[in-house]
């Protein structure tokens, strides 16, 4: 595997602890938790197309 899919694995662990924890405050905020899935989700796309290119190729 290559060292940028890790990275990417790291930022997005990270990110689920910062999503976790703003959801879990008693007055969570909203515009906050919206930026956080954003992020969440575009790293999750970013991740998707590192892994179906390290398939792609020969090993």
């Amino acid at each position: 595997m290559h060292l940028r899919f890790f990275t990417l694995l790291e930022q997005l662990q990270k990110l689920d602890d910062h999503l976790r924890l703003a959801q879990s405050r008693s007055r969570p905020d909203l515009i906050e938790i919206g930026d956080l899935s954003a992020r969440k989700r575009t790293l999750r796309q970013r991740l998707a197309k590192v892994m179906q290119r390290s398939t792609a190729q020969p090993a």
